[in-house]
């Protein structure tokens, strides 16, 4: 028999976000491995993942922000 591996499209914005969010579950091994062969998604991910490593402050205040105005 013949073993036919099934390759993964690329990535929607959904995906990409539970991908960078560490939400994929048993399917991460796929989404590496779609990383390591796609390079258009494996840029989009590095783009937005450099987006948020520059704006971590600037997220966790806008995050303490909304707290506060939600807790009025």
């Amino acid at each position: 028999p013949t073993i036919k591996k099934v390759i993964m499209q690329c990535f929607d914005d959904n995906q990409m976000a539970q991908f960078i969010d560490g939400q994929t579950g048993k399917a991460r091994q796929e989404y590496i491995e779609h990383l390591n062969t796609c390079p258009e998604c494996f840029e989009a991910c590095c783009i937005v993942m450099d987006l948020i490593a520059e704006n971590e402050e600037s997220y966790a205040q806008l995050c303490r922000a909304f707290t506060e105005m939600a807790k009025k």
